[in-house]
């Protein structure tokens, strides 16, 4: 089976989508300040997201690894992982529009609306010629939630891009989850790995589809309300009630943001090497401190959110301005963490771990 082409697995469709992936920023909008928001780590968080509707950092290696067929699955790229492929599954079949709107903002963040067609013909190029896919096999390919079948698929030519991509990735994670590594002679051969780079689609999918296919972007009725949040989850949330949240869920809302910012900043930096084994005791000893200050870290961040909430400044209802003709300076909202540990850094490999500091998080 390993050695099977075409063979349909989550490193196949990843090659395929970052085909179809918007362009990043050119050299000129880079030094303009431009970012790009398509890069691997952010794609496949977004990927995962779709199917477990957890926003999460993304990781550069197990993201690599997947997408070379080297990894069936992991904590940060949970292909196999049989809990959230159930919840997926149950989730398609009985609230698919819930699922189908995440699958809807991840299109509209990342997918160049003019490669649809190719998507949709390239997919079918290998759904049709692989062996391993049973004409009974189902894909939950429509907008209303009905499943179709491969020897359905065959004869349709009028699709949807985002009910179409869900029934695909829904397929792949319900067959599919343990066999990624089945995928590399397709991705052998229809692209080409440069060693350091990400691999160059080569392939000629699609042209074994022969007959008309019209893709379609899926929109949703007026009166349709939206089951997810429309923005990306690398975009700042609006504020939260902070109060009505438990000490680690402050805690972890606090850090995801810091990690957004943090992630940014480390692509514009040369990282350098760091004594894994001396940084793993100072974490250690780090986790202990941090358990001990949890709750008044938590009680830290809950009076700066009311801080800054105070400090955002009224709105007079007859003239739309501020109350206040002076500009306000925005309070910041620092939390200081007391007796943590400290990790620093010396040349390459000489690396001083202490714990008699101060940590601050701005938030």
């Amino acid at each position: 089976m390993e050695n099977k082409t075409p063979f349909l697995s989550g490193c196949v469709l990843y090659l395929l989508l970052r085909k179809a992936t918007l362009p990043d920023a050119s050299p000129r909008q880079h030094q303009e300040g431009v970012k790009d928001e398509h890069k691997n780590p952010i794609f496949m968080a977004d990927l995962v997201y779709t199917f477990t509707g957890v926003q999460t950092i993304g990781s550069s290696s197990d993201t690599s690894n997947y997408r070379e067929g080297k990894l069936e699955g992991s904590i940060n790229v949970p292909f196999n992982d049989t809990a959230y492929i159930s919840a997926f599954d149950d989730t398609v079949k009985n609230r698919y529009k819930v699922a189908l709107n995440r699958v809807c903002d991840f299109v509209k963040w990342h997918l160049n609306p003019e490669m649809r067609g190719w998507f949709v013909k390239a997919c079918l190029d290998i759904i049709e010629n692989d062996e391993d896919i049973d004409d009974a096999d189902l894909f939950y390919c429509w907008g209303n939630g009905s499943p179709i079948s491969k020897a359905e698929l065959k004869t349709e030519s009028e699709f949807e891009l985002q009910p179409f991509l869900l029934g695909v990735l829904h397929y792949v994670l319900t067959h599919r989850a343990n066999q990624n590594k089945c995928g590399i002679a397709t991705l052998d051969a229809n692209s080409a790995k440069v060693r350091y780079k990400e691999r160059q689609y080569t392939g000629h999918l699609g042209d074994g589809i022969t007959r008309t296919i019209s893709v379609a972007l899926y929109e949703q009725a007026e009166n349709e309300e939206p089951d997810e949040p429309p923005e990306s989850p690398f975009v700042s949330p609006e504020p939260e009630v902070l109060e009505d949240q438990g000490d680690d869920e402050v805690i972890n809302g606090a850090v995801l943001r810091a990690g957004k910012t943090l992630l940014s900043a480390f692509e514009a930096v040369e990282m350098p090497k760091i004594n894994t084994e001396a940084m793993a005791g100072g974490l250690a000893t780090f986790a202990a401190a941090f358990e001990a200050q949890k709750h008044s870290m938590a009680e830290e961040i809950r009076k700066n959110s009311r801080s800054g909430e105070a400090s955002s400044g009224s709105v007079d209802p007859d003239t739309d301005e501020e109350a206040d003709a002076e500009p306000v300076q925005e309070d910041k909202k620092t939390t200081i963490i007391q007796q943590q540990t400290n990790v620093i850094q010396n040349g390459d490999n000489n690396v001083n771990v202490t714990n008699n500091g101060t940590i601050n998080f701005n938030f």
